[in-house]
């Protein structure tokens, strides 16, 4: 089924609603494209993974601080590269964001693959190294 979903085009009618979506909050005032980056940004799915990594270091209470400071910071930080190139280098950032936007359109199922992958063979690890403790 995954090999099925991975070969199978991606329907192009939902993929430029997508594309027509972004740009119209690529176009919105400032404040929009914060609010939409810092929403993309969102840590969220792994934030789980961090709870895990950090709990499993047995911090004190300021070292669990320190460390999800750092998750905090590290997860935003292509939020923040990307707004200060967009106030320093406006016209060679759209650019750049464009050309990546157009590359991951191309190769949007295999972006998704690779992810999958990579997660199933973390989770695979957890497994096998839960089994032989």
């Amino acid at each position: 089924w995954g090999l099925h979903l991975l070969r199978t085009p991606a329907n192009p009618k939902t993929t430029q609603g997508m594309v027509d979506k972004m740009s119209s909050v690529a176009s919105s005032p400032a404040i929009a494209i914060v609010g939409a980056g810092a929403a993309l940004a969102n840590p969220g799915a792994f934030i789980p993974l961090a709870l895990k990594a950090i709990s499993e270091t047995d911090p004190t209470a300021a070292e669990y601080i320190a460390e999800w400071v750092a998750f905090a910071l590290i997860s935003l930080l292509p939020l923040a590269t990307a707004l200060v190139l967009l106030v320093v280098a406006r016209g060679w950032t759209e650019r750049l964001l464009g050309r990546v936007r157009e590359w991951l359109e191309r190769r949007v199922m295999t972006v998704a693959a690779v992810v999958i992958l990579l997660f199933a063979v973390a989770i695979l690890r957890n497994g096998i190294a839960g089994l032989t403790d």
